[in-house]
């Protein structure tokens, strides 16, 4: 059941988290193989992992554009100790088969201590959790998909000193703080930090809007639009100047996905940034106060730029039964001229760039477009991730030493090169390599669930793309710049109901309601003067007046707490 007045954005990328096959196949990483050869012993892989760890400074191998050269293991730059390691038990999703995987050695290795991995099912996680916490089995250090504040006032886990997580990674929460403070704000109950969050990294860059480039040499337009009206005309000789060829009016200004009924918060971004409002997102109103986008004024007038436009024929009357694939497919094969998606779908590998550049069509990209009341505003998921993150047993978290040597472990998920690659990808020159300065996995190493079951890549790489600091490592350079082409300079329009509040759950249907109202409007079944209106007044009594009142309650109690 979807919360009210969770992003939609941020609703997506859960879905994509949640799916790891749709996680991985979007970071490029193929999933073909989902069987594994077990033909090695665990003492043999075991010695393979160390020698390997041992001998992965060779000179042969391309240098490093990082800090500290990643040929050097993490194993081989550990202090020798003569503590006894200590004992952590992790649960996190897609763990290793055996306890001794070349990344978990490594990682014992360099922070003296022994890992017991707690295997549990992804797809059933905080049900299968939920027992272990019923049996009084909770481990140290636990992945949490679930409410912050329930296991907190259960005792189950553990507050984290902020003091001293602003210590053992002071870098990595100084970064936090920079990029957006809600991100820390959010691990809290009664103003204790409860967990690690995690975070959506690529929740501060914006969607770019994109044009079929051939099109527009044909309808005359030199470069994208910049003004609604701008963008109104050229859709209009999309839909009318058959920009196909074919000699039928088929062809459409733009299109966007539904997925059966379900908005997305990046639904015709444009037209809604023109007017700065995003339908789902909370903004600060002119007294400061937040307020839900879709029941603003602003709102109101970018409804009735859509129904224009829709009557006009500018958009696909069937958006309302589209989902992604389809509506991707459809701008690839020339139903419509004009979509906003995320940044890498449109790199040479991805859903776009590939497909395009087999046309040899070019795709042109424009920035926010200005509406009535000045510049308009870009989209982007938020990088805050509700209630997802690492916690810490209560139990762990009254052990100093456990509780200092997880931190230290987090810490180098983070900040180290070496830990951070090796938990990854595995061990250099074993299962990865730099190819043009970016660790490349080997052919026999690209699979993730194999990487996860026989190297340990997957349940011990906790903390995976929520770095900033190691972004380096996320994407090849060459993608990461065509990001700075197609999206810098953007500021999108960041959301500010980062949070969760007892009315989201107490009116669960709140959601339905704008996803309906959202489509009637566009397509006039309902008008955008006495019926936005009504939409408005019937949202306020279905629960919404006193969600936006718990809002503005926690929001100011948070923004007072910075």
């Amino acid at each position: 059941m979807p919360l009210v007045g969770f992003p939609a954005g941020i609703a997506r990328f859960y879905r994509e988290e949640a799916d790891d096959i749709n996680l991985f196949k979007k970071e490029g990483i193929t999933m073909q193989e989902r069987s594994y050869a077990k033909g090695a012993s665990a003492v043999a892989l075991a010695l393979v992992a160390v020698l390997a760890a041992a001998c992965s400074n060779d000179g042969g191998s391309q240098a490093s554009t990082a800090s500290k050269a990643p040929a050097q293991s993490a194993a081989k730059s550990a202090a020798p100790t003569t503590e006894a390691p200590i004992a952590i038990s992790i649960a996190n999703q897609y763990p290793p088969d055996r306890d001794d995987s070349p990344a978990q050695k490594i990682l014992e290795q360099k922070y003296n201590i022994k890992i017991t991995n707690v295997r549990l099912d992804a797809t059933k996680w905080m049900e299968q959790l939920n027992l272990k916490f019923a049996a009084g089995e909770v481990p140290d250090l636990f992945l949490l998909t679930d409410s912050v504040e329930k296991y907190a006032k259960q005792g189950i886990i553990g507050e984290i000193p902020e003091k001293l997580v602003r210590e053992k990674m002071a870098d990595w929460s100084k970064e936090l703080d920079k990029k957006n403070p809600m991100i820390l704000q959010n691990a809290k109950v009664d103003n204790k930090l409860y967990m690690i969050p995690k975070f959506n990294i690529e929740g501060e860059v914006a969607f770019p809007l994109a044009y079929n480039g051939a099109w527009m040499q044909k309808a005359g337009v030199a470069s994208a639009p910049t003004t609604l009206d701008e963008m109104e005309a050229l859709l209009t000789k999309f839909r009318n100047d058959d920009p196909d060829g074919n000699g039928k009016k088929d062809t459409y200004g733009m299109s966007t996905s539904v997925n059966g009924g379900n908005v997305s918060g990046s639904s015709f971004a444009s037209v809604f940034g023109a007017f700065g409002v995003f339908p789902f997102d909370w903004n600060e109103d002119k007294n400061g106060n937040l307020a839900l986008g879709m029941t603003t004024e602003n709102a109101r007038q970018a409804f009735k730029v859509l129904n224009k436009w829709f009557k006009a024929g500018l958009i696909d009357p069937e958006y309302i039964t589209t989902d992604t694939a389809k509506w991707r497919n459809n701008f690839i094969d020339g139903k419509y001229g004009a979509v906003e998606d995320i940044w890498y779908a449109f790199v040479p590998n991805g859903v776009y760039g590939k497909a395009f550049a087999a046309k040899n069509v070019p795709i042109v990209y424009g920035k926010p477009l200005s509406g009535p009341n000045g510049p308009g505003v870009g989209y982007a998921w938020s990088t805050v991730v509700i209630n997802n993150g690492y916690a810490i047993s209560a139990q762990a978290a009254k052990d100093p030493k456990k509780l200092n040597k997880i931190l230290e472990m987090l810490n180098g998920l983070v900040t180290d090169d070496d830990v951070y690659l090796t938990t990854w990808f595995g061990v250099k020159g074993e299962h990865w390599d730099m190819v043009n300065n970016f660790p490349t996995q080997k052919p026999d190493w690209t699979d993730f669930y194999k990487r996860a079951k026989e190297v340990g890549t997957g349940s011990l790489s906790l903390m995976r793309n929520n770095s900033f600091a190691l972004l380096k490592y996320y994407r090849p350079a060459e993608e990461m710049q065509f990001r700075e082409k197609v999206t810098g300079g953007i500021k999108p329009l960041a959301n500010k109901l980062t949070f969760i509040v007892p009315a989201q759950t107490e009116f669960p249907n709140l959601t339905a309601m704008q996803s309906q109202y959202f489509i009637k409007f566009i397509s006039g079944e309902i008008d955008t003067d006495a019926g936005f209106d009504k939409f408005v007044e019937q949202w306020n009594n279905a629960g919404g007046k006193k969600l936006t009142e718990q809002a503005n309650e926690k929001y100011k109690m948070l923004k007072a707490a910075k």
